[in-house]
């Protein structure tokens, strides 16, 4: 079974709590001989409890041994990790992740932290565990609007979506695009965020243009444009009430899971029904949402919905959340709405819309 939630984690500076940067780490472990930091998340559970408070002290010539607690950098990025084993390189993976360890070059490691406890179990178990009591125990933010959970989550994180590496947009998809849309027409792009994928859908040869909830992120996508002196247009809207001219649109693309972060299936159905007035004939219509369908996560989705229930909140079936971590080191929940591939092609059946093919994350459907 594979986890419900990915395991998030990230190291704090103890005072002021903000997120430890490299830099700033290494100034402190070579000027002051050792670092406190807290700990958020739950890559390291049981071992490391989110919020706990740890020290930091440097390597000073003596490498780690197996079993050990380090301050490493994972992808750019301070964590702690656990040294599974000691090669050529270092191979580290955190306690709760079931994924295999990782290589790390030696000088990637900062530290070594005071963490006794080892864990006791499969990862795969100790990954069970927290999905079980995130599941029953784990409530997102309760907005008047669920939405508004979202659209907090990607205004925080706008800038760290800014900084992103690699391909502006999947080349599975561009190939799909270029491939099944009429070149040269209007593409409406759903979740545009800092507008990456829109800026590279330009470059194919389209005429873009992008919404999405986030002002932050619209901000930095009308910056970007600017920039690269593109055409594409970015506007702060809600898809639950934005509207395109009739028949003035050759395709729509929603980026990943933007579809499950529309609440309730009637809002949903609006909005279908809106993006199928907008398209010209034959037009495509590339939708991406959270799909989950193993009986492990059907009983994970069960189970929220069931303490949904008992606690007296009004909540479909699928209805979940995603978590995060503010720039505090509070670990945040926002509105997802996950579904199984029946439920999904159901929903779009409804609106008229008939899958082509599913690939990747976006099914084509017209």
């Amino acid at each position: 079974m594979s986890p419900f939630w990915h395991p998030l984690s990230a190291v704090y500076l103890e005072e002021p709590p903000v997120l430890a940067s490299p830099a700033m780490l290494r100034m402190i472990l070579a000027g002051e001989g050792g670092a406190r930091v807290r700990y958020a998340g739950d890559r390291m559970w049981p071992a490391v409890r989110h919020g706990q408070t740890l020290q930091i002290q440097p390597l000073s010539g003596r490498r780690p041994t197996e079993g050990e607690v380090v301050l490493a950098l994972d992808a750019g990025i301070p964590d702690l990790l656990r040294v599974r084993r000691v090669s050529d390189a270092f191979e580290l993976a955190a306690d709760a992740e079931v994924d295999p360890a990782r290589a790390v070059p030696e000088g990637d490691l900062l530290g070594r932290a005071s963490v006794v406890a080892r864990p006791r179990g499969t990862p795969a178990w100790r990954r069970l565990r927290l999905d079980l009591a995130e599941a029953w125990g784990g409530r997102p933010e309760a907005p008047v609007d669920p939405a508004d959970s979202v659209r907090d989550k990607y205004d925080e994180q706008a800038v760290h979506y800014a900084r992103g590496d690699g391909a502006e947009i999947d080349p599975v998809l561009a190939a799909r695009i270029a491939a099944s849309v009429t070149p040269g027409g209007r593409i409406l792009v759903a979740g545009s965020g800092t507008g990456r994928e829109a800026l590279a859908l330009e470059g194919m040869g389209f005429e873009v243009v992008g919404i999405d909830f986030s002002p932050r992120m619209v901000e930095r996508a009308a910056a970007l444009a600017r920039e690269r002196r593109a055409r594409a247009s970015f506007v702060v809207g809600d898809l639950r009430s934005h509207a395109e001219p009739a028949g003035s649109l050759a395709a729509v693309v929603f980026t990943y899971d933007v579809y499950s972060f529309v609440p309730a299936v009637t809002a949903r159905a609006e909005v279908l029904a809106r993006l199928r007035r907008a398209l010209a004939p034959g037009g495509a219509l590339f939708l991406s949402a959270r799909r989950r369908s193993g009986l492990g996560d059907r009983a994970i989705l069960t189970l929220q919905w069931l303490a949904s229930r008992l606690s007296g909140r009004a909540g479909a079936w699928g209805d979940s959340h995603t978590r995060w971590l503010d720039g505090s080191g509070r670990l945040r929940r926002s509105f997802v709405h996950v579904f199984t591939p029946r439920a999904l092609e159901a929903e779009l059946r409804d609106a008229g819309f008939q899958l082509e093919a599913w690939a990747g994350g976006h099914g084509l459907y017209r």
